[in-house]
């Protein structure tokens, strides 16, 4: 599912089990950050979220330890 659209529609398609709640953004209200976020399909690789990434690596240092094995 990439939408709100498309977890609504699993919502009443009958095929959503009962464990899982229909309103999931206000059963988990405090943790909520998004249908994307839940569904999985928002945010992983944006490019925001890369350079934020490469920004933290870089800061720690930890970029500088890694070791290219492929090369091997």
């Amino acid at each position: 599912m990439k939408s709100e659209d498309e977890w609504r529609k699993y919502c009443r398609s009958g095929q959503k089990p009962y464990t899982i709640p229909r309103a999931v953004d206000r059963v988990y209200k405090k943790e909520w950050k998004g249908y994307g976020d839940f569904l999985g399909y928002e945010g992983l690789w944006s490019v925001r979220k890369v350079k934020e990434l490469l920004r933290d690596l870089i800061k720690s240092k930890v970029i500088y330890q890694w070791n290219d094995r492929s090369k091997q």
